[in-house]
């Protein structure tokens, strides 16, 4: 009888782990890497390590940034911290993009871990964008100057983005506006403020932000957000 019950547990937290491994590659497929033609990335970053949990297709990678200056020190020595916890953990993912544009270097590190709250993966975004002639960081605040932006403006088209997504929601039967309204919405995404959680990235030409909301759910909404990048202008 005892035997019988560890077999079983076996089995359930061998199923646990199979899901958590799916989601994960779930959410990491939902990015795809993005390359600039015009400049050669290699010139500024390369891919220094990476781990695959074994038994699956879950795949972290550590980028390091190559400029030699004391802000690309510190950022690659905080991605250096964040891929080591990662495959300590050996249940979550760090990925990347990157992109080259106008003056700017800006990478972008994504992790995926489980959300203790919902029990469902989340990604987390953290942006660096560099200077190219300084090889230093750039502030948001000179970000917005130069494009011309505010975190007012984010703000509203993330707004604007999340009104979308919840009427074509509804549209597409996932809800109901009569058992959810867009307050339930929200609190389905985990968004409770507008301007919080914006990453600010540089992409052609373009001054555009990485904002993270919950995709999964109890009634499968993952599968309307599987094209998904998180990424708005």
């Amino acid at each position: 009888m005892e035997i019988e019950e560890k077999k079983q547990d076996i089995i359930k937290w061998s199923i646990i782990a199979l899901v958590i491994l799916f989601v994960l590659w779930f959410v990491s497929s939902l990015f795809v890497a993005k390359k600039e033609q015009k400049k050669t990335v290699g010139t500024y970053v390369r891919e220094e390590a990476s781990y695959t949990i074994p038994k699956s297709n879950v795949t972290s990678y550590m980028p390091q940034v190559l400029f030699d200056s004391s802000d690309a020190e510190k950022v690659n020595n905080e991605i250096r911290e964040m891929y080591n916890s990662v495959v300590k953990e050996g249940s979550s993912q760090l990925t990347y993009q990157y992109s080259v544009s106008d003056n700017y270097f800006s990478l972008v590190t994504i992790l995926n871990r489980m959300d203790a709250k919902t029990g469902f993966p989340y990604p987390s975004f953290t942006t660096y964008n560099f200077d190219l002639d300084s090889k230093s960081l750039v502030s948001d605040d000179v970000l917005y100057g130069f494009y011309g932006k505010s975190v007012n403006d984010f703000a509203s088209s993330f707004e604007q983005a999340m009104k979308t997504y919840y009427q074509k929601e509804v549209e597409e039967l996932y809800l109901s506006e009569d058992e959810c309204d867009y307050a339930c919405f929200l609190e389905r995404r985990g968004v409770n403020d507008y301007q919080d959680d914006i990453h600010l990235f540089v992409d052609n030409n373009t001054l555009k932000f990485y904002r993270s909301f919950m995709v999964f759910s109890d009634i499968g909404e993952e599968e309307f957000y599987k094209d998904e990048d998180f990424l708005f202008e």
